[in-house]
């Protein structure tokens, strides 16, 4: 019965190669595969990160919105007591006037 061997072990002429030789290879073939994996690992984050990125930029985007609709909001705001307090300062000015105005009658 013949047993089939992996590609790289028929590969590697065992027949004709010391015991150190052989374990070297497989060393070698271990590495890589190593070495494999972890760019495979690498790549994976590599692709993961313009999604990482895309969704800050999102994140920002709406926080920037959110921001620029707040500051209307207080420029509305500001616009709005700046009204208050000019008819309150006329409001002030006319009382002032009515009280000297009264205060000058008595006299």
């Amino acid at each position: 019965m013949i047993k089939k061997f992996p590609y790289f072990i028929a590969k590697l002429d065992i027949k004709n190669r010391s015991t150190c030789e052989l374990q070297k290879a497989v060393n070698e073939r271990s590495q890589a595969i190593k070495e494999r994996d972890k760019a495979l690992r690498k790549n994976t984050d590599l692709q993961k990160a313009p999604d990482d990125q895309t969704g800050k930029i999102a994140r920002l985007s709406m926080e920037r919105d959110e921001l620029n609709t707040k500051i209307e909001d207080l420029k509305k705001s500001q616009a709005e007591n700046k009204a208050i307090t000019g008819k309150l300062q006329q409001e002030r000015t006319s009382i002032k006037q009515s009280v000297n105005y009264k205060g000058a009658r008595k006299d």
